[in-house]
């Protein structure tokens, strides 16, 4: 269901598109057909829908499946919502386009439609060939506390690989870039940044819960 619009037609059908979904994120456009706003954005969603294919985008005629309407909670048209394992995490309510386009580039750099092998940076195996743009890895740094905190860094890297490491949270932003030398040589060094709000991650020092990074998405400039 990536890339396009998928138009919701009963709530069984809602219940399994959020079923399927898995682990990636879903955007749903809540309209109507006398809707001015709900036309003028409607462009703009499906643009978003063919540009970031790794989430689902949906659409709901609030009249024709009303109960879905309903059971979200919709008071007003345009509204849009975030669904992550079919739990509700953000809402837009109105034809902002920036809101909109920055919940889907935040829910983007977390979602995936793969699901990778995982390998540990202690694990003796050989350094696998480099795996094609796109592809996932998984692992932990190495020396991690499991009696102490731990988070979860989704990273993508400015090739499109995306690695997923378990960090401790006094771990810190140089253990990142080390994480990614270990994990992609040929992407080390680049400039880091949170995904959401965007920001460059420039003190080094700074562990993962002083520069807000507990279980946050970041993005590897080109």
């Amino acid at each position: 269901m990536g890339g396009g619009v998928t138009e919701v037609t009963s709530k069984k059908h809602w219940d399994d598109c959020l079923s399927k979904a898995a682990s990636r994120a879903v955007v749903v456009d809540f309209t109507a057909t006398w809707c001015g706003p709900c036309r003028m954005i409607g462009p703009v969603f499906h643009s978003l829908s063919q540009k970031y294919t790794n989430l689902i985008f949906l659409k709901v005629d609030v009249d024709a499946v009303a109960d879905v309407a309903a059971e979200c909670k919709v008071r007003a048209m345009p509204t849009f919502q975030v669904y992550v394992q079919g739990q509700k995490v953000e809402e837009i309510v109105g034809a902002n386009s920036a809101a909109l386009e920055a919940a889907v580039v935040k829910y983007d750099a977390t979602s995936s439609p793969f699901v990778g092998q995982g390998r540990k940076l202690s694990d003796a195996a050989p350094v696998p060939e480099q795996a094609p743009s796109g592809a996932d890895s998984k692992g932990e740094f190495p020396g991690v506390d499991k009696s102490a905190p731990t988070t979860t860094l989704q990273i993508r890297l400015a090739d499109g690989h995306r690695l997923t490491g378990t960090f401790n949270c006094t771990h810190t932003v140089a253990d990142i870039h080390r994480y990614i030398r270990s994990e992609r040589p040929g992407c080390a060094d680049k400039q880091l940044m949170s995904a959401y709000p965007p920001k460059p991650l420039t003190d080094m020092s700074a562990t993962l819960e002083q520069a807000g990074l507990l279980n946050a998405a970041i993005i590897q400039k080109p």
